[in-house]
């Protein structure tokens, strides 16, 4: 009856994937490993394979085929609602799986935010979708720690035109689902921190280009070019994570409310949201600590040192780690005198907002006075005289060991006259937001005084002595607020001390003013509050 309609209609005559005559039409059933295959009911009522299609929109035209093939078989189940139910169950089982496969094939589309994508799907095909993502993440970075100057090159086929693999794991980061983005996130951190090379890429310039060059070195310029502009694209999304508005548009927030009604749902995607936030900040934390010599280290450092006077207290520890160890891992100080310049600039419009904790960082600075590399190499000629009188063998052996220690330590030094210039204008930079806050008034000194006074205690013997009088007078004003507190005031008199006895020594200061107030205060620290 209703099959032998449809295989008269003359509309499927012309369609190669429709079924064959007296035959229902083949469904498309997943197997678990995740392969497609078209079954069909056999005499005895049991499904038998005919293909195994690996690719799903095979599958999907196969059940769209089969979908037109039913529609004269379900005019007719209207008629006759009996028996043309029962044959067409298996049909309604393939129209769902159709529903829900186009309802996955749009969720992955990787959108930012609308009802008809992710948040229409129920619970299972959120954890199916889910899981698919993760393998296309793996599979992503796999490609790329085997050969990163083969996947980051611009490539791609039809819809994937002109995106690499680089680029195909970074659109995973736009994806609806948070914990998806925050895998993906994760994912292109962990391969920049290996495919990111050891030096500054430097892009050549239009003469460059126009001059000829060998096949690899315009292989090594375009990995290079892809690199960077993936990088500098990750950087740009970090940011926009961080500040809370990644996926941050109105339908989305409106789906997602229509989705999750209850209270709980509400808090739970709340934290999920944070959480890819705190990640995004993590990720800047992470890059700009290993790689503070890489590119576009001005932004990243702008970036990190906003987040660390954020209001958010796991957000400011984080980026006040990041910077202490920057600062220790800063050879030629060009780093720390950047971020000083930003802190100084940000005390400049912000002093009262400013987080004790931002400035506590400062301490953390390396800033010592060695020797020059002349003295150093005189210093190593005048030992190797010395050895002269020792056998023979002996002092081959040590020669050709200082020959080789002295290789490595060329090798791996910085410049020094760099190094002594970016440390002058360091101090002079510390000099200036220490005495903008000395200047601040009661209510500035209240919440940082303290990191003030431990920075300018620690780098007392590198002051300038044109400064150091008027350093001194400011000491003496703070000293006399009132309300000032034993520590602070205890800060302030090791200070003037330090002060005194080093670069002011040569100015025969005066003590006996911060050894009196010494003397009130250790008057106090015997009496009850």
């Amino acid at each position: 009856g209703a099959g032998g309609d449809s295989d008269d209609d003359g509309d499927d005559d012309d369609d190669s994937d429709a079924p064959a005559p007296g035959s229902a039409p083949r469904l498309p059933v997943k197997t678990r490993r995740g392969e497609v295959r078209l079954v069909d009911e056999d005499d005895d009522g049991s499904n038998v394979a005919q293909a195994t299609m690996p690719s799903h929109r095979v599958a999907l035209k196969a059940a769209a085929a089969a979908s037109k093939a039913k529609k004269p078989k379900q005019e007719a189940a209207a008629a006759a609602a009996g028996e043309e139910d029962e044959e067409d169950a298996p049909s309604g089982s393939a129209s769902e799986a159709d529903e829900e496969g186009s309802g996955a094939e749009e969720g992955e589309g990787g959108g930012r935010g609308g009802p008809s994508g992710y948040f229409a799907l129920s619970a299972a095909a959120r954890l199916r979708r889910r899981a698919r993502r993760k393998i296309e993440i793996a599979e992503c970075c796999e490609l790329l720690m085997e050969a990163p100057e083969k996947h980051v090159h611009q490539s791609g086929k039809g819809s994937d035109a002109g995106k690499n693999t680089l680029m195909k794991l970074h659109d995973i980061t736009g994806d609806e689902d948070v914990v998806v983005a925050r895998l993906a996130m994760l994912s292109e951190l962990a391969v920049m921190r290996d495919i990111l090379p050891g030096y500054r890429i430097r892009l050549p310039t239009a003469k460059e280009l126009a001059n000829k060059a060998t096949k690899e070195v315009r292989k090594l310029r375009n990995f290079e070019r892809c690199l960077l502009q993936g990088y500098q694209r990750f950087l740009k999304f970090l940011d926009v994570t961080a500040n809370g508005a990644h996926r941050g548009g109105a339908e989305g927030a409106e789906a997602e409310d229509d989705a999750t009604a209850d209270d709980e749902v509400h808090a739970r995607n709340a934290q999920e949201r944070h959480s890819l936030a705190l990640a995004a900040v993590t990720c800047m934390c992470e890059l700009i600590t290993q790689f503070h010599y890489f590119n576009f280290r001005a932004n990243l450092l702008a970036a990190v040192l906003s987040r660390a006077n954020h209001k958010a207290d796991d957000v400011s520890a984080k980026c006040c780690k990041a910077l202490r160890v920057l600062f220790s891992r800063d050879p030629d100080g060009a780093s720390s005198l950047e971020a000083v310049k930003a802190i100084s600039k940000l005390m400049k419009t912000k002093l009262t907002s400013v987080r004790p904790e931002v400035l506590a960082t400062l301490a953390h600075i390396p800033l010592v006075a060695g020797l020059t590399g002349k003295k150093a190499g005189k210093k190593h000629k005048k030992k190797g005289r010395k050895g002269k009188g020792k056998d023979g063998g002996a002092l081959l052996f040590e020669e050709e060991e200082a020959e080789v220690a002295a290789g490595l330590k060329e090798a791996e030094a910085v410049n020094d006259v760099d190094r002594h210039k970016n440390q002058l204008a360091t101090v002079r930079e510390l000099m200036v937001v220490y005495f903008r806050v000395l200047r601040g008034g009661a209510g500035v000194v209240t919440k940082l005084l303290p990191p003030v006074l431990d920075g300018l205690s620690k780098f007392a013997h590198l002051i300038d002595v044109g400064i150091v009088l008027d350093l001194l007078e400011l000491l003496k004003d703070m000293l006399d607020t009132e309300g000032l507190t034993t520590r602070c005031g205890l800060g302030g008199v090791l200070t003037a001390l330090r002060v005194l006895a080093g670069p002011g020594k040569a100015l025969a200061g005066d003590e006996s003013y911060f050894s009196e107030h010494l003397h009130r205060l250790l008057l106090r620290l015997g009496l009850p509050d």
